[in-house]
């Protein structure tokens, strides 16, 4: 009987996958649609961006008419002096604003005033291999599988979600300042909460929200898998923070040390910049009668328009993405991408390609994408190609004197019941009994009664069937003496 070799080497080292340039081109033009749309709207994007980014700066060169009055007399050392100047005064503004308004700039470090509340995550008895997420996570530990859930409580705890029932709770607090002082990690199913909090806010109240905010959240993850959030301990404690207050040391620096350089620029200003300087600053408080008598001083400037430049950058940026995203799927995906694919990569006979379901006829741009993939081939109808896949099966079944196989394969289960039973049916009258199985891999009992019927056909479907799904498959059939003898490709 013959016997086919799998792709893996006997040392365990797998062969390079080759890649075929022209599939890849094709299968990314195939969503030509989806970059026309992706590019207009990019370049909708840039256009709006690029015309508000023209509109703000004709606007302010209209408001700052008189300062370009004065800029015309200005060395080129001069301007930069003042453009470094009013930079640095604008963060230094930006630098008092936040210590002044953000609530961690208001704690004190030394008696940080934190609640600490100590859950854990266990598993139930009752899960069952039916409950959702499960087998996803059947190879998994429990300890990893605790870990995951608490993963999942610890990235709520900084959703929009909870965050908004303390801002409730808190009133005077802004949502940004919260996220700041609620923190959490989790280790071997113990999830850890850490709150901070002031005189002023109603802590009890925050404790309250977070207990019942977790508990209806711990409802709605049971499908992750079923288990218990328990609340261990809860704790009121008064610390020592030194990275918090290592925040406020650098904050204060760096309001000191931007201090100290607009000194040393004023002391060094000549009254050209000292001039300039005191009108940039009246013009900024002005008041509408004097913003448009300083209209009179207002150079000629281009106003903003739609640029077709920006246009074309935007729609080949919308491109590029699609392209991009189709590129990292078709490497990443770890999926089937052509029948080449079993013959190549898993040496593996093809008995051939069967089209399932009803295919449109394709137009346009589709249809010559469609003519360049399949030009080295006849386009067959959907029972041409199954006549064509039976013949291949019953030759190799008379060659080999066999009498039963096993159609099976990793996706099996979800083909076309009816496609099955006439392939089993066709093959009956041939002598040849063929009996579907799951996919062995992952079905003790299907392995069973393959190791019986040691003689297999396996379905595989383009773009569905899993790389590595495959591969543990025939890798099992080899440990078990199940002769694969050949694949179907179904797309």
């Amino acid at each position: 009987m013959e016997e086919r070799e799998l792709y893996l080497r006997v040392d365990g080292e797998e062969d390079d996958r080759e890649i075929s340039l022209l599939l890849l081109i094709l299968d990314i033009f195939k969503k030509w649609k989806l970059m026309l749309v992706c590019g207009l709207l990019c370049a909708a994007c840039f256009i709006g961006l690029k015309f508000y980014k023209d509109l703000n700066s004709y606007n302010y060169f209209e408001e700052e008419s008189t300062t370009d009055a004065l800029e015309d007399n200005l060395t080129s050392d001069e301007s930069s002096n003042i453009s470094t100047y009013i930079s640095m005064f604008e963060k230094l503004n930006v630098l008092q604003s936040e210590r002044a308004e953000r609530l961690l700039y208001q704690l004190d470090p030394y008696n940080k005033k934190v609640l600490y509340l100590t859950y854990v995550v266990s598993l139930l008895d009752d899960n069952d291999s039916g409950d959702v997420g499960i087998e996803i996570a059947e190879h998994l530990t429990d300890e990893r599988i605790m870990d995951q859930i608490s993963a999942v409580y610890s990235k709520h705890m900084q959703s929009e979600d909870i965050v908004s029932a303390i801002n409730e709770a808190t009133k005077d607090v802004e949502e940004r300042d919260l996220r700041q002082l609620i923190s959490s990690s989790y280790s071997s199913g113990v999830l850890s909460i850490f709150i901070t909090y002031t005189d002023d806010m109603d802590i009890e109240a925050i404790s309250e929200t977070v207990k019942n905010n977790l508990e209806q959240f711990s409802k709605e993850q049971q499908s992750i898998a079923k288990h218990s959030l328990t609340l261990i301990d809860e704790t009121y404690e008064t610390i020592t923070d030194n990275d918090l207050a290592n925040t406020q040391v650098n904050m204060s620096t760096q309001i000191y040390n931007l201090q100290n350089q607009l000194n040393n620029l004023e002391n060094n200003f000549d009254d050209a910049e000292k001039e300039y300087i005191q009108t940039y600053f009246n013009e900024r408080g002005q008041d509408d009668a004097e913003a448009e008598a300083s209209q009179t001083l207002v150079s000629e400037k281009e106003k903003p328009h739609i640029s077709k430049k920006w246009a074309v950058v935007g729609f080949i940026f919308g491109v590029f993405i699609v392209c991009a995203w189709e590129l990292m799927r078709y490497l990443f995906s770890g999926k089937l991408h052509s029948s080449e694919d079993i013959s190549d990569y898993y040496r593996l006979k093809v008995f051939g390609i069967q089209s399932l379901g009803e295919k449109k006829v394709p137009k346009g741009i589709d249809k010559l994408i469609y003519n360049i993939e399949n030009r080295n081939r006849k386009i067959l109808a959907p029972d041409e190609q199954k006549e064509i896949i039976l013949s291949g099966i019953r030759i190799h079944c008379q060659q080999n004197d066999l009498k039963e196989i096993v159609l099976t394969g990793t996706d099996i289960e979800n083909l076309d019941e009816a496609y099955l039973d006439e392939i089993k049916s066709a093959l009956s009258k041939d002598g040849i009994k063929a009996v579907v199985e799951k996919n062995f891999y992952y079905y003790p009992e299907a392995l069973q009664r393959c190791v019986k019927v040691p003689n297999a056909v396996i379905f595989e479907t383009v773009e569905a069937s899993i790389d590595k799904e495959i591969e543990n498959l025939l890798v099992k059939a080899k440990e078990y003496n199940i002769n694969v003898l050949g694949a179907v490709v179904i797309q």
